[in-house]
């Protein structure tokens, strides 16, 4: 991680993503307090170069542990991501899927750097799907989005071949810019 910082910096980043995931070797417990130290330390690393350093969801699983740990790392330039195709959910709960991107949003607040786009297949629940072609809410999650303030930029995350690519980006700009309109 300080290596990528460090190439962030000399770059001129000004966002770096980390993925957390579950330590090894430690009992619950600890491994967060592990995780707490190692966040922070590289939350000053982040500051010195002036980067936001943003911990993308996905780990921990729930809402309440996400923004915890978000929260506990208690540094002011290490906040989340959020990807909207990060969190767990059924077929049958697809309004429960979308509540809670909306409660990551409502509790993360000013912690929430950076936004991930893209949409999820209804019937494979598989993601990085073309935006606006699944069951994100996105008029939802924008105004959601306005009412706390996020003033970061939305990554759009499309997994498409190369040849349809272009038009995959085009449409998802396109809808993307209706939903903030509307």
């Amino acid at each position: 991680m300080e290596v990528e910082l460090d190439g962030a910096g000399y770059f001129g980043a000004t966002l770096a993503v980390v993925h957390p995931i579950a330590p090894t070797g430690y009992q619950e417990e600890e491994g967060r307090k592990v995780m707490l130290k190692r966040f922070h330390h590289w939350g000053e690393m982040a500051q010195k170069r002036k980067i936001q350093l943003a911990l993308e969801t996905g780990y921990p699983r729930s809402v309440r542990a996400f923004v915890a740990l978000v929260k506990d790392v208690n540094h002011p330039w290490v906040g989340a991501t959020l990807d909207v195709g990060h969190q767990s959910g059924a077929p049958e709960g697809i309004r429960a899927y979308n509540d809670t991107n909306i409660a990551l949003v409502e509790q993360l607040r000013e912690k929430l750097f950076h936004l991930h786009v893209h949409d999820i297949d209804p019937a494979t629940w598989k993601e990085h799907k073309p935006f606006g072609t699944g069951f994100i809410d996105y008029p939802r999650l924008i105004t959601k989005l306005r009412e706390v303030g996020y003033g970061g930029m939305p990554m759009l995350e499309i997994c498409a071949p190369a040849s349809e690519m272009r038009g995959h980006l085009e449409l998802a700009k396109k809808r993307l810019e209706e939903y903030v309109r509307g």
